[in-house]
């Protein structure tokens, strides 16, 4: 396939803007990276018109990945990648140390950026979340995306961590993830002011987000249906040609339907839905959401291909 990127890097080869897709990562049932089948989806990407990857982010299901297949992770697609899209690696674990170690993999495989999340499961005051962000920052060289779900991690990264971690660190950017979709606009606000970009994970709202000034978005759908989603942004921000309600009534429309099954679950049966090569679900599954996972499969297939979007290899 020609490759088709709509890069838009920062002075690191950082990600500042676009559709950015935080790709899967395809494993097999001991949990073993599927390498051909990613090198088939990335070369696939390339032609969509999305304009970089963030890896083992929520929706790489970085988790339920080891340490050694995590960083093979950030090598192989470094590899495959070829200079071509801007990589961001999510590098979100609960020590400084687990931080550090998948930042220096990713640093020295060329990654842009490094993401992290807030420690998960224990609660923490801003002022800890904070001290933890800079003493992480302090160990590698690339700049940082700040991650913020608290729907998974249980703690908020709020406006004061924001501020303090931009003045005391090099932030590049913000994603925004989960229920708070306002949130998006006093992160603009304060982004403009301090010199970083916000990306939200709302990959179903690409017009409303991109009209509270966000620089894109991170989100796990980009896997399924890259190409409506780039043609979105292209249509507001690069006046491409297209019916951008049309489109963005579709782009929810598959969203509803993947979303009868829970995340990140959802994703691998919206890829076989699509013909992407997802591997298997890295937790066991039981039968009635095998059932509604083949219902998504049956339903989104068939409006795939009323659409046009056919298989891509």
């Amino acid at each position: 396939m020609k490759k088709r990127i709509n890069s838009i890097k920062g002075p690191h080869g950082e990600p500042l803007g676009g559709v950015i897709d935080a790709l899967q990562t395809p494993t097999d049932v001991e949990g073993r990276l599927l390498e051909d089948a990613l090198r088939r989806n990335l070369e696939w990407l390339k032609g969509t018109n999305i304009s970089g990857l963030m890896v083992l982010g929520s929706s790489g299901e970085f988790l339920k990945l080891s340490p050694k297949v995590q960083a093979r992770t950030l090598e192989f697609v470094a590899e495959a990648n070829g200079g071509d899209f801007p990589l961001v690696a999510n590098c979100t674990a609960n020590t400084v140390s687990g931080v550090a170690e998948l930042a220096r993999c990713a640093q020295a495989n060329g990654y842009g950026g490094v993401a992290i999340m807030p420690q998960f499961f224990y609660p923490q005051t801003q002022e800890d979340m904070l001290e933890f962000f800079l003493r992480c920052a302090e160990k590698y060289e690339l700049p940082t995306m700040l991650y913020n779900f608290p729907e998974r991690t249980g703690n908020r990264i709020g406006v004061g961590v924001v501020e303090g971690f931009a003045r005391g660190a090099k932030m590049f950017g913000m994603k925004q993830s989960g229920a708070e979709f306002e949130y998006n606009k006093e992160l603009v606000k304060m982004g403009r002011d301090l010199g970083f970009v916000v990306f939200s994970g709302a990959d179903t709202r690409i017009p409303e987000l991109l009209g509270y000034g966000c620089a894109g978005c991170v989100g796990g759908f980009a896997n399924i249906i890259p190409e409506y989603m780039a043609l979105q942004y292209s249509i507001i921000k690069n006046g491409e040609n297209g019916d951008l309600q049309e489109i963005s009534k579709r782009v929810k429309l598959a969203g509803e339907i993947i979303d009868s099954v829970t995340f990140p679950a959802n994703l691998v049966y919206g890829m076989r839905a699509r013909g992407v090569e997802a591997g298997e679900q890295k937790m066991p599954v039981s039968k009635k959401t095998e059932e509604t996972g083949a219902d998504v499969i049956r339903r989104l297939g068939a409006l795939l291909k009323e659409w046009g979007l056919e298989k891509p290899y």
